[in-house]
């Protein structure tokens, strides 16, 4: 499955304040939640908490969300609001 940036989340990467927080969620492929946890608070970010489905929820810093994407086991990246409406 390829990766979904939501295209709000695009937008932050490349025009918003790189000190702004941001509040997100990180699907993941299977057992990797623990990876994508770990990954946000080395970068000093906050894991609100990890759901069922390999799905994080976090507090992340606009300048981190580049290395936060990157890695191909992240699924899908989506504002909080709307991930959650979704769910």
């Amino acid at each position: 499955m390829a990766q979904q940036i939501h295209p709000k989340v695009e937008a932050m990467i490349e025009g918003f304040d790189s000190s702004k927080t941001v509040d997100l969620v990180f699907v993941c492929e299977d057992n990797r939640a623990e990876d994508v946890s770990r990954a946000i608070e080395e970068l000093g970010d906050e894991v609100s908490s990890e759901l069922p489905g390999d799905v994080v929820v976090a507090t992340v810093t606009v300048e981190n969300l580049p290395a936060l994407v990157r890695p191909d086991y992240i699924l899908s990246v989506s504002p909080d609001r709307e991930a959650r409406a979704l769910a």
